[in-house]
């Protein structure tokens, strides 16, 4: 087995699992399905941009010092999820209230 980003790829040929890949139960919890970056780095680009009206490329720089390897084009696609997300519990705040 090798680890492969938040999961196992289990390769072993003689097993009828070989080849599959497993994730991890707990990363979950911490980053969306098919996502490379956590939740804490959604919320700090989302952060970045709304309270410090940081360019992409600053985020992207303060991020890559924070050791975070990430480029602008990335980030921006973050900040849009970031903006989709607080749609959603907006909707559902609002929807609470009625």
């Amino acid at each position: 087995m090798c680890s492969q980003n938040k999961g196992i790829w289990y390769n072993n040929p003689d097993c009828s699992a070989g080849g599959k890949h497993f994730h991890s139960g707990e990363h979950l919890k911490l980053s969306l399905p098919y996502s490379t970056y956590g939740l804490d780095v959604i919320a700090s680009i989302g952060r970045q941009r709304q309270r410090e009206h940081k360019q992409f490329v600053e985020i992207q720089h303060h991020l890559n010092k924070q050791g975070v390897a990430i480029n602008d084009t990335s980030v921006g696609r973050l900040y849009r999820l970031f903006l989709a997300l607080m749609s959603g519990r907006a909707n559902a705040v609002r929807s609470c209230k009625l």
